[in-house]
């Protein structure tokens, strides 16, 4: 189930329960695991079943999966006219300096540079906007994100060096609003994962409070 209002897409009935299944995947309380899995359905009964932690937290693992697979497509059909009326004019383009790295974004005017050693300052005026795909055992507030929509990548999942935890299915697109801390480099390599890296790749140290989030769309089929 989906709602819309404006710019934002937000999802109000699956992911409530794979954020609660996510937490007692990562740290696996009886109680924790039990509200996962009556927050993703599971009936009185099949709860009451579970004897242990650990049957709760396999149980969980498997219905955040299964959550996650179904993400709806009436949720992209809501979002995805308006995300590709502004791909053109808000993607940024990546330039390269001897000693500096400009990020420019074309619709909003916002400029920032990075230094030789890769740390973002000079923020001008104007919107910059990052991205983040997650899903799995990726979570939206992670601290990798890209200023280039992988929408428009031909290969994002390769291009961004996706681990095989991170199952792609959702897109995140926030506007940055404190750039402290925040540090640049090419998305780095997975050799055991299949994925070369590559891509530009922005690094926040507290994205939840650094970011303003404007949508989250599930990606059919995933990256």
């Amino acid at each position: 189930m989906t709602a819309t209002s404006g710019q934002a897409v937000h999802f109000l009935g699956d992911v409530t329960g794979i954020n609660a299944g996510i937490a007692c995947i990562e740290h696996p309380t009886l109680g924790g695991c039990l509200k996962a899995a009556a927050q993703l359905g599971m009936t009185a009964a099949t709860i009451a079943s579970f004897g242990s932690t650990g049957a709760a937290e396999a149980a969980v693992e498997v219905a955040v999966t299964a959550a996650e697979d179904t993400a709806t497509t009436a949720a992209v059909d809501a979002a995805g006219a308006t995300t590709a009326a502004r791909t053109a004019a808000e993607v940024p383009a990546l330039t390269a300096a001897p000693s500096r790295l400009a990020l420019t974004a074309g619709g909003g005017g916002a400029r920032f540079a990075a230094d030789s050693g890769g740390t973002v300052s000079d923020l001008s005026s104007g919107d910059q906007f990052v991205y983040r795909t997650w899903g799995g055992a990726s979570r939206q507030w992670g601290h990798s994100w890209t200023p280039e929509n992988p929408l428009t990548m031909s290969n994002a999942r390769d291009l961004l060096g996706l681990p095989k935890g991170n199952a792609g299915i959702y897109l995140t697109r926030a506007r940055v609003l404190d750039t402290a801390g925040v540090t640049t480099r090419p998305a780095l390599p997975i050799p055991a994962d299949g994925v070369a890296g590559g891509g530009p790749e922005w690094l926040f140290p507290d994205p939840a409070n650094q970011l303003d989030e404007i949508w989250t769309i599930p990606v059919i089929p995933p990256f």
